[in-house]
């Protein structure tokens, strides 16, 4: 692979926003899937499904996936050595995976308090029913699979802006309208949209940085990204058992208002 061939991030930005669009529908169908699989034969029988879905992955990886040339010669843990010297000679990266941490909480703190928030007044819901609001987040991801190829003409900063500031009007419209389903989903779908423009002109972004180790930079930015998520989902709950929704509201808020200042601070 040549070294300039991904010398601006747009590049690989469409390509990462449909693998994104993926990757989200998966983890908001599977909330779906779940729910009713549990409501039909219990919790456990989730868990046996999961298991028999990761074997046949691996089968499919392993027959599907192309061979590609190692960009690294060294042990295994040099390779780990340096993922940590990237992280700490890149700044521009480090910005870029926090960004789309943020944004990740932001997204997941919904979730992590959506079938407590279902099941109170007015709801009076099951976990089935919170599992079924999965439908309007792949619905969202599937809807915005393409919003790399606004990269180009936005440039990161402004796709940023539009990400940050989408979340946070999701976060308002869910404080204000979030005891009707129809507010809830509209929330839902919202938050999906902004992530994937998060996502999307984050890590293209920080790709171009060091195109010949773009595994690394993956390592990178997914692990701080899902710590993001992890630290959305604790938060909310915290949330939660301080103040119930409006706790929740508050925590996706400023997460996604956390993200937006990082935008503000540095113009990449």
């Amino acid at each position: 692979m040549r070294r300039g061939q991904y010398a601006r991030p747009e590049h690989k930005a469409r390509d990462i926003g449909i693998v994104l669009a993926g990757l989200l529908s998966g983890i908001l169908l599977s909330r779906v899937v779940s729910g009713a699989v549990a409501l039909w034969a219990g919790w456990r029988s989730v868990y046996l499904g999961a298991c028999g879905v990761m074997l046949l992955s691996i089968v499919a990886m392993l027959a599907l996936l192309p061979r590609m040339q190692r960009n690294f010669e060294g042990s295994y843990g040099a390779l780990l050595r340096s993922v940590l010297d990237i992280f700490r000679g890149h700044p521009r990266i480090r910005l870029n995976a926090l960004r789309a941490a943020l944004s990740m909480g932001a997204m997941l703190a919904v979730w992590s308090c959506l079938a407590f928030h279902l099941a109170g007044p007015p709801f009076y819901a099951g976990s089935h029913v919170a599992g079924s609001m999965g439908l309007c987040g792949a619905a969202g991801a599937l809807v915005a699979g393409g919003v790399g190829n606004l990269l180009p003409r936005l440039g990161l900063r402004r796709f940023c802006f539009i990400g940050t500031v989408l979340q946070m009007l999701a976060w308002c419209g869910g404080w204000l309208w979030g005891y009707s389903y129809l507010g809830l989903a509209l929330t839902i779908i919202v938050l999906d949209i902004a992530l994937q423009f998060m996502q999307v002109g984050n890590q293209s972004a920080s790709i171009a940085e060091m195109p010949e180790a773009s595994n690394r930079i993956n390592t990178i930015f997914m692990t701080t990204f899902f710590v993001g998520g992890c630290l959305g989902t604790f938060l909310a709950g915290w949330g939660w058992h301080l103040l119930g929704w409006t706790g929740v509201c508050a925590v996706g808020f400023l997460m996604a208002a956390s993200a937006f200042a990082l935008t503000c601070l540095r113009w990449k």
